[in-house]
């Protein structure tokens, strides 16, 4: 049986040169079904070596506002399960969106909110509610 889709948008405004590395954190994941909606104001976006992936869809937007562009995101996500990313970021761990699925099916949750945190040394924590964390 193949995996729900997961839709991860990232609304891009001005962080464009660092939108590479949170792409190379996505396509580390082991979760298989993916795709991956990027919304712009700019013209030209640098997707590197990812320009060619099907599975990235970019969205081209006169919004200069994050919520707006993130609406517009949301409209064009076929995924069962939407990831949102900021282009300064990524996903720690190459199994982050299997985690974050499974604990999504498991808790049997309509909406899953993370926090992620950088202590030092590249050691993070994600919360995901009072006593949840994993």
């Amino acid at each position: 049986m193949e995996k729900e889709l997961i839709s991860v948008l990232i609304p891009v405004l001005e962080e464009n040169n660092l939108l590479l590395s949170c792409l190379q954190t996505i396509f580390e994941q082991d979760y298989p079904n993916i795709e991956i909606i990027i919304s712009t104001k700019h013209e030209k976006i640098n997707l590197g070596n990812f320009a060619n992936d099907s599975r990235i869809r970019v969205i081209y937007t006169s919004e200069d506002d994050l919520a707006m562009m993130r609406s517009k995101a949301v409209e064009q996500a076929k995924g069962e399960f939407i990831v949102f990313l900021d282009p300064r970021g990524g996903l720690v761990g190459q199994d982050a969106l299997t985690r974050m699925f499974y604990f999504i099916e498991e808790k049997n949750l309509d909406v899953f909110i993370s926090n992620l945190t950088e202590f030092a040394n590249n050691i993070f924590r994600i919360e995901t509610g009072k006593n949840d964390i994993l």
